[in-house]
């Protein structure tokens, strides 16, 4: 059923780039939102395949549809084009090969208006082949302040901060648009940075979000190992707020999860990434040499506690500093995986 009369206004911004054999996918699933009124932006990022022209078709056909055009020049800048374009008070973030479920906007306006937050965000799922993830926050609370320490300890533990797509912004309260120097983790800077201003989040803890892991094997890989600054950036806002937090214990126990996420995010989207991106490759060399010797990264993997037996041989391997070395480690996991 759409909901229409005396509806606020939702803008609906999709970046586009190379996406042709999922875009129909993702603006049947917005033109199917049960709320209305809305606004599908379509932002096409310099595409070369047939993603551009589908655009425009779907903006001839639907009226909520809007599409803009731009030479490539990357997500964070497409999302930036669509927040000065919308129209709408609020904004929501859809992925080009994603499926927001039926009720996504209907559920997550109906929470930012009944709690009267700054944010609302949903459990979502994420697809990856036959493999399903599924996230719906059913532990918390239905409302979040930022400046409450057991709120904020759960909001960083909970990694709510950490993705874009899941959630419904009020636009007079976005301060800080994507930082298009970033490759990686520029979702969660801009989720980070909005809340650091917007301190009150509404949880629907149902499930409204289809993610579907990128396809697109050579570009993602390739984005991934340069995308160590996204990461860094990440952690120093994370940091940020759990430095708000004036319980020692409490403190400590989110200072660990922060350490662990910026662990993991490097040795899974870059050091696992450029094995089979290929370690003879220069770009690859650069970019963990880069890690190995920068002192953040040598701090945090030393604080670390309590870690599984891959971790302890990334920590211990990166205390030598060797690109080799790491890169015969995880040359070998590979191969080991390939038998099991």
């Amino acid at each position: 059923m759409n909901i229409e009369a005396n509806n606020t206004l939702v803008s609906i911004i999709v970046p586009v780039y190379q996406c042709e054999n999922s875009l129909s996918r993702t603006v049947k699933a917005l033109l199917a939102q049960t709320y209305r009124p809305i606004e599908i932006i379509l932002v096409d990022d310099g595409s070369s395949d047939m993603s551009g022209i589908m655009c425009d078709c779907y903006a001839e056909k639907y009226k909520e549809v809007v599409v803009y055009h731009q030479k490539h020049q990357g997500v964070s800048a497409a999302r930036n084009l669509g927040i000065c374009e919308a129209k709408g008070q609020y904004i929501q973030f859809t992925d080009a090969d994603d499926e927001p479920l039926p009720l996504l906007i209907e559920k997550l306006v109906k929470t930012l208006e009944t709690y009267k937050t700054d944010m609302a965000v949903c459990g979502y799922e994420i697809v990856e082949g036959k493999h399903i993830r599924k996230q719906n926050f059913r532990g918390l609370h239905s409302v979040l302040h930022g400046d409450c320490e057991h709120d904020l300890s759960r909001i960083l533990k909970d990694n709510i901060l950490s993705v874009t797509w899941n959630k419904l912004y009020r636009k007079e309260c976005i301060r800080h648009m994507y930082d298009e120097s970033l490759i990686l983790c520029e979702d969660s800077v801009f989720c980070s940075r909005y809340f650091l201003n917007n301190r009150t989040v509404g949880i629907c803890h149902e499930i409204l979000y289809r993610y579907h892991l990128n396809k697109r094997a050579n570009d993602i890989r390739t984005r991934r190992i340069l995308g160590y600054p996204g990461i860094k950036k990440y952690f120093y806002y994370n940091w940020k707020l759990a430095l708000e937090i004036s319980d020692s214990k409490m403190r400590e126990n989110v200072a660990q999860h922060i350490y662990k996420v910026f662990f993991y995010g490097i040795y899974t989207y870059i050091f696992e990434q450029a094995a089979k991106f290929g370690y003879g490759n220069a770009i690859a060399k650069y970019a963990i040499n880069d890690i190995l010797n920068d002192s953040l990264y040598q701090k945090v993997i030393r604080r670390i506690k309590h870690t599984n037996l891959k971790e302890k041989i990334y920590k211990t391997v990166s205390f030598i500093r060797s690109f080799y070395i790491l890169s015969a480690v995880i040359y070998m996991r590979e191969k080991i995986m390939l038998l099991f």
